[in-house]
């Protein structure tokens, strides 16, 4: 009992590895440790006599295992061995018939590659069968679909096979290290005590049995692999000769079915000449028609056929390239790999013609399908060849004779017939196999496109970064001088002048539409000088300043812009056609509409900033920057031509890279001396100063530093290209030109936006100034105005880096496969859980996720992005939409907090979900503070709930007028822990939240929106209470500011100690009008009071002084005699009596 306890120990102790055994039934192996293992395991495994021993062993431990468990007295230490040891033996079992599998598939090895190479040989040896020259058009077909039907079994087969190789290739990457883990297993299990008895010595069995199964294992793959590899030759060598069979029925399908609807063509042109009668010939010119429709669609159909099986050939050539090669070079890219990826992403097709052919598909699919639409209504008209004859007789004017009607009828009859059955139907078949081939086409493209991308993608996260060693050869200047001779060839350019010439023949209005503007610009110059001027001159007064002045001026330098684009689109036009396809054509039809956009741009950006332009009167650019601006666009100029030359070198064009790379050198230094000319002329201060209205301004000297600095990126970035690792300098020098030309367009788009909110704010400031010296009191005005502005400014702001961050995003696209470098980058890992499938159903577990450099990066940007929309999104939201919906001002300000709070809520969640801060890691935080909320966040807690309660069901609103407390003011902020109120005094007073939901709370704004106000008055006591009641009753009425319904009333409350006592009630619209009504009436009712002789009484009070007469202590003042006096007090009502 004691060894089996002792056993029972060692085995929980080495459960783990010894369970590593149990998983891992087919593993390869090391040589020298599998031959160790297997040499240890022939004796165990020859003792087992195979697997029929092993079951008798497992039969009697499942018996001895039985008896223990019958037995009550069984301790559970010697039952749970028990069932160990059958677990063990079982395992064994299994091992062994796997082992025996695999020495099978060994011994047949050779049998099955003799019959594959059979198969080859005949394979090879038969070839394509011929077609039956006599064949119709039905045994064609069917011929076509069976070679069809087997091309897609052999091609299933044909992955079936790639899919096992694969496997067989992964498994052998595991070898070494699942048989280091059996190794150790076996050296732990021996190293247990004698005392274990059979545990110990099953587990070494199965560990040295499993050992052996690796062995072989690792001998069937070899053994077995050329076999599969002759078998993928034989199915691919067998595809092959069917699909030039297939071929070969395609085009004698297609060949059938030209013949016959040219047949039915000449049929169609014999019947309409032997017609006599106009209603017969019309009626077989219309099945003429179709006819000819039908050759031209059946012609169509079948180029667009063989077109459509050449793509999905380039299809499966491209997936297939793709996926060995993300297979075997991924994260093991050398130079020379690297260039081999490069060479094979320049041998990829062209996603410019797939885009055309894309777009001219989905222009194409409307009009066939309204073609066929037409046709079947024009088909489903001919409900019966008589009775649609009938009815196209009796419709002929004048009336035909019952004569013509018989002889005319059986011919009408035919022709109907004819056009249903042997010309419509079949036109309406084509067209309908025409729509399925021109989707299946645009699937095809489609798929083509995305696949080019895929692979262009992972060639250029492989290789970007891969430094080339070919740059650094001797020769350099040599090789650029041959290239040179080669790129400024005439026989290479001189096809460019014809083509354009030809275009201008072929499309006389072409010139007119490239030269037209610019010449009309030319002429007209004088007089768009001088209204440009006017437009600046213009602006720069209040009283004439608008904003279609600037809109103006914007479209004349558009314009300016689109005249020097003009002949690039030209170009693009004549480059487009195929006139002679040479290098130099093709390369300049591939980036000839980038240049047109860059001339559009830098021609429109000249204008801007040219003297007396937008920038200087309309912008106020101040003149350190319009210098800067116009050195910019100088430097952009002559950067567009080297950028073009460059482009035509790249190797996917005219293949000149030392040419190329001497093009793109000229691109840093410009860059650089654009930089270095901002510190030369002493700018650098300006510049920071207008680059933003919150930049601090620090000592003399770093603005140049951080300019210098800056500068040198560029020139490093030239050194860095010139020692290997031109391709990735290149990509990024590219889109960081690209980003700043957006950058500026953006720049000029903001000034324009910020020139009309000016513009229309400087008309409002200069009429309500006008108001003001009119006498009329605008300072609410002013300040809505004022706010107003800083609305707009920050909607303007957002809205402009919104759609910077989206324009550099699409610049930069392209370019995020080189920085996956950051993926690779590990941080920290964390703990997923997931559910997955098992023998007993969905069982859970977890998954180690990595984090990375990247995805650290990307959680930044992410929060930053949601705190950034947070603050400002809102205000866009309530500028454009929710005040042109007509809402309340507390609805819209719930609106904007609720989207304000969700963008912050979803951008925090997003980024703690990238970083791996999931629920689960932070439940000790809510644990925490849940014990927390129980002590001192118990408050904080229940005024963010009240807060969201108010910002729902809003008791109280932004806006309303409320009393809480001892405290009357205005709503004007909610914020998630308190409310701001706004009293009287224009104090703000800082409530938490939670005293509205748990204290009384009078909210003066909610239901009806009028309020009633009471004055009280009081009169002297001498006064004619009627005369009293009628005046307080004018002035109620006659206030503009009080409603006519309810009316205002007056009524005589009662006598007070020194005054009849009144009360006017009126009622106003709202409260925001309380306290100017209050005034008026006031002031109304003393005025009115003082004109009738009414006094308004104030109390008296009367002093009564008794004498002491008794006589005063010795030395003691006399006491002073007075007579009775009377003290007058104001009292806080202001009244008397």
């Amino acid at each position: 009992m004691s060894r089996l306890r002792t056993s029972t120990s060692w085995l929980n102790l080495t459960g783990l590895l010894v369970g590593l055994g149990l998983v891992s039934s087919v593993a390869a192996q090391d040589a020298s440790q599998v031959a160790a293992s297997s040499n240890q395991a022939e004796s165990v495994v020859s003792v087992e006599a195979g697997s029929s021993g092993l079951e008798q062993k497992v039969l009697d431990a499942n018996k001895e295992l039985d008896r223990l468990a019958a037995n009550p007295s069984t301790e559970k230490e010697v039952l749970a061995g028990q069932r160990s040891l059958v677990e063990v033996l079982e395992a064994t079992l299994r091992a062994q018939q796997r082992l025996d599998g695999f020495q099978k598939e060994i011994e047949g090895a050779e049998a099955e590659r003799l019959v594959a190479d059979r198969r080859l040989e005949l394979a090879e040896k038969n070839g394509p069968k011929p077609i039956d020259p006599a064949s119709d058009l039905a045994t064609a077909r069917k011929e076509l679909l069976a070679r069809e039907s087997r091309i897609i079994d052999l091609g299933e087969e044909q992955a079936s096979i790639e899919s096992l190789l694969e496997r067989r290739e992964a498994r052998r990457v595991t070898i070494r290290s699942e048989a280091t883990e059996i190794a150790a297993a076996i050296v732990l299990v021996e190293a247990m005590p004698e005392e274990a008895g059979d545990h110990r010595n099953a587990r070494i069995d199965r560990l040295r049995l499993e050992a052996r199964g690796l062995e072989i294992e690792r001998r069937a793959y070899d053994s077995t692999d050329e076999t599969f590899r002759s078998l993928e030759r034989t199915v691919s060598t067998e595809i092959e000769v069917l699909t030039k069979e297939r071929d070969a029925w395609q085009a004698r399908v297609d060949e059938l079915a030209v013949d016959d609807v040219r047949r039915k063509l000449l049929e169609a042109t014999d019947t309409l000449e032997a017609q006599s009668h106009p209603l017969l010939q019309k009626a077989a010119q219309r099945n003429r028609e179709m006819a000819e429709r039908l050759v031209q669609v059946t012609d169509r159909d079948t180029e667009m056929s063989s077109q459509l099986l050449l793509k999905q050939r380039l299809l499966d050539r491209l997936r297939r390239g793709t996926e060995s090669d993300q297979r075997r070079f991924t994260d093991r890219v050398t130079p020379s790999i690297a260039t081999v990826l490069r060479q094979r992403d320049t041998a990829l097709p062209e996603t410019k013609e797939i885009r055309q052919e894309i777009a001219w598909i989905k222009r194409q699919l409307p009009a066939v399908e309204l073609e066929r639409l037409l046709l079947e209504d024009e088909l489903s008209m001919i409900r019966g060849a008589a009775r649609s004859a009938e009815d196209i007789l009796d419709d002929v004017v004048p009336p035909l004779s019952e004569e013509e009607r018989a002889e005319i009828r059986p011919k009408l009859v035919e022709l109907l017939n004819d056009r249903l059955e042997i010309h419509g139907r079949p036109l309406l078949n084509v067209l309908a196999g025409e729509m399925e081939e021109l989707q299946g086409m645009l699937e095809v493209d489609a798929a083509v496109l995305l696949e080019i991308e895929r692979y262009r993608s992972f060639v250029l996260e492989q290789t970007v970064w891969v430094r080339d060693p070919s740059s650094m050869e001797p020769g350099f200047w040599s090789r650029v001088l041959e290239q040179s001779k080669e790129f400024f060839s005439s026989a290479e350019w001189w096809p460019v002048v014809d083509a354009v010439l030809d275009e201008v023949q072929e499309h006389p209005l072409l010139p007119v539409l490239a030269f037209g503007p610019g010449l009309a610009l030319l002429l007209g110059r004088g007089r768009i000088q001088a209204r440009v001027r006017l437009a600046g001159e213009r602006v720069a007064r209040a009283e004439t300043d608008q904003f279609r002045e600037t809109l103006l001026v914007a479209a004349i330098d558009i314009l300016q812009g689109l005249a020097f684009a003009g002949p690039f689109w030209l170009l693009g036009e004549a480059l487009s056609g195929d006139y002679g396809r040479t290098r130099v054509i093709s390369s300049l039809d591939q980036i000839i509409g980038y240049v047109a956009i860059f001339v559009l741009v830098l021609a429109t950006m000249s204008a801007v900033v040219s003297a007396g332009g937008l920038a200087e009167k309309h912008f106020r650019w101040s003149e350190p920057v319009l210098r800067m601006a116009r050195r910019l666009v100088f430097f952009s100029w002559v950067a567009v031509v080297f950028g073009v030359a460059n482009r035509m070198c790249d190797p996917r064009q005219l293949d000149l890279p030392d040419l190329g790379r001497l093009f793109f050198s000229t691109i840093p230094i410009l860059i650089a001396a654009l930089l270095l000319s901002v510190v030369r002329s002493g700018w650098e201060r300006s510049l920071l100063k207008a680059a933003g209205e919150r930049l601090p301004i620090v000592k003399y000297g770093v603005e140049r530093l951080v300019i210098v600095l800056i500068a040198m990126i560029p020139l490093i970035g030239l050194v860095l290209a010139n020692i290997g690792w031109y391709e990735a300098v290149s990509l990024i020098q590219r889109a960081v030109v690209e980003s700043i030309l957006f950058l500026f367009v953006l720049l000029v788009l903001r000034e324009v936006l910020f020139r009309g909110l000016h513009a229309r704010m400087r008309k409002q400031s200069w009429l309500l100034r006008r108001q003001r010296e009119g006498g009329a009191d605008t300072s609410e005005e002013v300040d809505d105005l004022e706010d107003i502005g800083v609305r707009m400014r920050n909607a303007i702001r957002f809205c402009v880096v919104t759609a910077l961050l989206i324009g550099l995003w699409g610049i930069w696209d392209d370019l995020l496969p080189a920085f996956q470098i950051l993926r690779g980058e590990e941080l920290w890992t964390y703990r997923s859980d997931v559910v997955g499938a098992s023998a007993d159903g969905m069982t859970p577990g977890y998954l180690s996720v990595s984090v990375t450099l990247g995805d650290l990066l990307l959680a930044i940007g992410t929060l930053a992005a949601a705190l950034y929309a947070a603050r400002n999104l809102p205000t866009v939201v309530e500028i454009m939409i929710l005040d042109r919906v007509g809402l309340q001002r507390g609805v819209k300000y719930a609106v904007a907090q609720l989207i304000q709070w969700v963008l912050v809520i979803s951008g925090v969640t997003a980024a703690c979900a990238l970083i791996g801060v999931t629920w689960s890691s932070v439940q000790w935080l809510a644990a925490g503070f849940t014990v927390g909320l129980g002590f001192g966040l118990q408050e904080i807690f229940a005024n963010f709930i009240s807060g969201l309660i108010i910002l729902f069901e809003q008791p109280v609103r932004v806006g309303d007028v409320v009393t809480v407390g001892e405290t009357t003011g205005q709503i004007s902020r909610i914020r998630m822990r308190s409310t701001t109120i706004t009293d009287w005094d224009r104090k703000e007073l800082i409530v938490p939240n939670k005293q509205f939901i748990t204290t009384e709370v009078v909210n003066w704004s909610i239901g009806e929106s009028c309020i009633r106000l009471v004055l009280p008055v009081g009169v002297s006591y001498s006064d004619d209470p009627e005369v009293v009641s009628g005046l307080l009753l004018d002035i109620g009425v006659q206030d503009p500011g009080t409603l006519a319904d309810p009316e205002p009333s007056v009524s005589f409350t009662g006598f007070g100690e020194s005054s009849l006592d009144f009360k006017l009630r009126v009622y106003l619209a709202d409260t925001d009008s309380l306290v100017p009504v209050r005034n008026r009436i006031n002031i109304a009712i003393k005025k009115a009071f003082d004109e009738r002789g009414i006094s308004i009484p104030f109390p008296q009070r009367d002093v009564h002084v008794s004498m002491v007469d008794r006589a005063a202590p010795e030395g003691a003042a006399a006491p002073i005699s007075s007579p009775s006096e009377t003290s007058r007090e104001p009292d806080a009502e202001g009244g008397r009596a």
